[in-house]
């Protein structure tokens, strides 16, 4: 590069940073072709402001709920429209809208964030977890009937959906969806 003229030294200069440049930045959602999802779990899913399952919670979707898919990402989260908003849902938690079999949402319970929900376990108490996992540790085994605020969720763990609770008497922990109800 030493034997070119000063404009073509800057030029491939340039050009070797442009490439350094677009090589290094932040990959965008590709683009969804067209189409809509559908909501397939009993407990809904999280519309969160990007695509990550600690991202803030807008609103949780109903099994049932269809959207129009804006982008998706090569690691399962698709761009929706709600409301006028741009949020994300975790592939995971739907399906193509167009497939022939719609979700079964007999038994579908959605809870917002800020819900005021109460316990149930048939066989005894709640196990507040530290995290969303069966195996997770846990300091007490709540009664029925306690009343929590929902603060996150729903998060699926080894094919269970887990809610965030949290109550000024025993403070945040994990516990099962289907041991929440939702309270009048």
């Amino acid at each position: 590069m030493k034997h070119l003229p000063g404009y073509l030294r800057a030029l491939g200069w340039l050009a070797f940073l442009l490439l350094l440049a677009v090589s290094n930045r932040q990959p965008t959602p590709a683009r969804a072709q067209s189409g809509a999802v559908v909501v397939t779990r009993q407990f809904g899913a999280a519309l969160r402001i990007a695509p990550q399952s600690d991202a803030t919670i807008v609103y949780t979707a109903s099994c049932g709920d269809v959207f129009q898919v804006v982008a998706s990402t090569s690691s399962g989260w698709y761009e929706v429209t709600w409301n006028g908003n741009y949020l994300w849902l975790g592939g995971a938690r739907v399906a193509d809208a167009g497939s022939s079999l719609a979700p079964d949402c007999s038994n579908a319970r959605t809870f917002q964030i800020g819900d005021t929900v109460t316990t149930y376990v048939a066989t005894g108490c709640l196990s507040l977890r530290y995290t969303p996992s069966r195996n997770a540790p846990y300091d007490q085994c709540v009664a029925n009937g306690y009343a929590y605020v929902i603060v996150n969720g729903p998060i699926e763990v080894n094919g269970e959906d887990w809610f965030e609770v949290q109550s000024p008497g025993t403070g945040s922990g994990w516990s099962l969806a289907q041991s929440l109800v939702l309270s009048n």
